[in-house]
């Protein structure tokens, strides 16, 4: 067990306790003084009235209050709160694997990339290998498809890093369109007195970029 913690996050958290703590306490003040103007009395309907307010922002845990009939006073829980705020941001990551086969910044490195492995799966479900709706009637089939899915997406997975330098550039784009460029390249059979041979288009200076960047070359 790996125990983490995000200082940025915890600085986010403690702003937006104290917001909330200073806007429940705004509210509340406007109900202890009505009641102090007699205006609300009976201990129930006192009580049905702080309830709509701690429990708006669920911040009831943060106040200590005295609620009676004719009575209403509240504060703080200032050692409550404190006990909260030390907790502020950290978070424990859990993996079975022994420290000698992955350390403790390489397992909180996977666990943050979690985001890219969902979105591999986007990728795989829908945009681009599309591995659903199946149409194979034996079980090995069905296996010999997501197989050939998940070895498809290795591939784009290593073309997206070799593509890193150039897809956050506006006249590249998106990986999609990265292909669409290379999509001009043809394959020629040219016959010729009766001779047949085999001739690539020239790739121009971006197609060659391209084809650099994933260590491929066409002849």
């Amino acid at each position: 067990m790996i125990v983490r913690r995000n200082p940025l996050m915890a600085e986010e958290r403690r702003c937006k306790r104290q917001e909330l703590l200073v806007a429940t306490e705004k509210k509340l003040q406007a109900i202890a003084d009505r009641v102090a103007k007699g205006r609300l009395i009976d201990e129930d309907k006192i009580g049905l009235a702080v309830g709509k307010v701690v429990n708006r922002w669920r911040v009831s845990k943060h106040f200590v209050l005295d609620i009676g009939p004719g009575r209403f006073t509240f504060q703080r829980n200032v050692e409550g709160i404190e006990r909260e705020a030390a907790l502020d941001a950290f978070y424990v990551v859990r993996t079975n694997m022994p420290p000698q086969e992955m350390a403790a910044e390489e397992a909180v490195g996977n666990y943050r990339r979690l985001q890219q492995v969902e979105q591999a799966f986007r990728s795989m479900k829908t945009t681009h290998l599309n591995i659903r709706p199946l149409c194979h009637w034996t079980e090995d089939r069905v296996r010999a498809h997501a197989f050939l899915c998940m070895l498809a997406y290795y591939v784009r997975w290593h073309m997206d890093k070799a593509l890193e330098p150039i897809q956050q550039q506006p006249e590249y784009g998106s990986f999609r369109t990265v292909l669409k460029r290379l999509g001009t390249i043809q394959s020629n059979e040219i016959e010729v007195a009766g001779q047949r041979f085999h001739r690539l288009t020239e790739p121009d200076a971006d197609q060659q970029r391209i084809l650099d960047l994933v260590g491929v070359s066409i002849t």
